[in-house]
């Protein structure tokens, strides 16, 4: 009978009571799996505390009976706990090895104790040995219920153990003789399906293949009269371009004074006002009085071109420090750029404004008259109108 109890015991866990083993056994696995994870450098004080731990466990199995009922289990922990102290005392063995070694009689020990503990229990009811015999077939008969198995309702014990592990044995072999068949019916799907994949892929490319030359042919017949089109266009539209642009110069090149400023076209198309008739006070950023004329006629030139982009570039004589001279220059094209942008609505994104302070001079700055011309703002009209 007491065989009969350590197979109940692997099998499966008991109800009220007998139900916690199974969970303490489950833990008890766990701690033994991570047990093998333990770092290679080893405390010794760990190992001796792992033995402590499971001298104690033993001596609360000993209380339970677990030497009289259990002597099989008790003697195996019992020798290899002491054998284990005393070479832990004598330094002997690898500190690897010990630690292994006291793991697995911690997880023995406490697997001793639960035993000890059902055993105890069992022992002190009333039909202990049918009770056990009881639990032992209905825990045969839950497993059989949950792998979808049916046990002969004649058998009881060991020969219900027996006929459940022979069922267990057959139903993984089906399983697995279904699992190599759906193998084999996967890969000769994968196969067949590589098949007509390239066999579609084959019948894909060319048919790419032949779209693409008639693409190119398409587009070489579009490009060439494209191209011929384009360039009557360009040439036409580049002429009428230009011509608008010169008469827009002429313009406002009739509209400034000489002393007020004059127009430049760069080759890249930049329209330049350069205006020299704006008054400022001695390092001051406001416009003097009597400017609305000719802010006016910057106004009106600007306009002739809505949709351009405008630069707005500051310029001063050397007198006085170059970074002063530098901010001075950019708040001067400020003040100019909020001018003409109050008169014509223009978008912020439309105007850029910089200051070169003295860095680009137009004449020399050792005569009144090079540096009045010198202290300038620059109105650059960049391609994007007429």
């Amino acid at each position: 009978m007491r065989a009969l109890l350590t197979r109940e015991m692997r099998i499966v866990g008991y109800r009220n009571r007998g139900r916690q083993v199974l969970p303490q056994m489950l833990a008890l696995a766990v701690v033994s799996l991570l047990a093998t994870l333990v770092v290679a450098q080893v405390d010794p004080a760990e190992v001796g505390r792992l033995l402590d731990e499971t001298r104690g466990n033993l001596e609360q199995a000993k209380d339970l009976g677990a030497k009289k009922y259990l002597p099989t289990g008790y003697e195996e922990i019992e020798t290899g706990l002491t054998e284990a102290e005393e070479l832990l005392a004598a330094g002997k063995g690898t500190q690897e090895s010990l630690l292994q070694v006291a793991q697995d009689l911690q997880v023995k020990s406490q697997r001793l104790l639960v035993q000890a503990s059902f055993v105890k229990d069992m022992r002190g009811q009333k039909h202990s040995w049918e009770i056990a015999l009881r639990r032992f077939d209905q825990a045969i008969m839950e497993i059989a219920l949950t792998t979808g198995l049916t046990m002969p309702p004649n058998l009881s014990g060991p020969a219900a153990a027996e006929a459940l592990l022979d069922s267990l044995g057959s139903w993984k072999l089906q399983r697995q003789l279904y699992a190599d068949s759906l193998k084999v019916a996967n890969r000769h799907f994968e196969r067949n399906f590589r098949v007509m994949a390239a066999e579609q892929d084959s019948t894909v490319t060319a048919l790419q293949v032949e779209i693409s030359s008639l693409r190119r042919h398409l587009w070489d017949t579009e490009l060439r009269a494209g191209m011929a089109e384009a360039e009557r266009s360009a040439a036409q539209s580049d002429l009428e371009w230009r011509r608008e642009r010169e008469l827009a110069i002429q313009e406002i090149t009739a509209d400034f004074g000489p002393d007020e400023g004059e127009v430049l076209l760069t080759p890249e198309g930049n329209v330049i006002i350069r205006v020299f008739g704006f008054s400022f006070a001695v390092g001051s950023v406001e416009l003097q009085t009597g400017q609305d004329e000719l802010v006016g006629k910057l106004a009106d030139a600007v306009a002739m071109f809505p949709t351009a982009r405008l630069r707005i570039e500051g310029h001063t004589d050397d007198t006085g420090g170059r970074d002063v001279n530098m901010r001075l220059s950019r708040r001067r094209a400020e003040t100019v750029a909020n001018l003409l942008g109050q008169r014509l609505d223009l978008p912020p994104e439309n105007l850029e404004i910089v200051g070169h302070g003295p860095d680009r001079p137009l004449a020399t700055n050792s005569t009144a008259e090079g540096r009045a011309r010198n202290r300038r703002i620059d109105v650059i009209i960049l391609p994007g109108g007429p």
